[in-house]
């Protein structure tokens, strides 16, 4: 199975602080009914969201002094590419975005 990864701008969060908060949005999943919803319109069985726990990893790649010359590497584990990736950018990212601003993380590299 092919690794799925998507590259987005640096922004103010890093590599191991959305580690954290990808941890802190499972937990609030339990208890928060909105985040269930919006997980519910997606589909995704609970067998399928017990898989997607550990499916995320974080990554900063580049070279430079700025934060322009580095890149956020999100790569979905192999086993779960589409699940991980429909959840990413339907739930988990709009909430990192809402809880910590737009500029979290940057845009979508091409």
């Amino acid at each position: 199975m092919v690794t799925e990864r998507i590259s987005y701008e640096l922004g103010t969060r890093s590599a191991a602080e959305l580690e954290q908060d990808v941890g802190d949005f499972w937990a609030a999943y339990d208890s928060d009914a909105t985040l269930r919803s919006d997980v519910e319109k997606l589909g995704l069985t609970a067998e399928e969201m017990q898989a997607l726990h550990k499916a995320y990893d974080f990554r900063e790649e580049g070279a430079g002094l700025s934060s322009e010359q580095v890149s956020l590497i999100v790569v979905f584990a192999p086993a779960v590419n589409h699940a991980a990736k429909s959840l990413w950018d339907a739930v988990v990212l709009p909430w990192i975005r809402r809880r910590w601003g737009d500029d979290a993380v940057g845009p979508k590299e091409q």
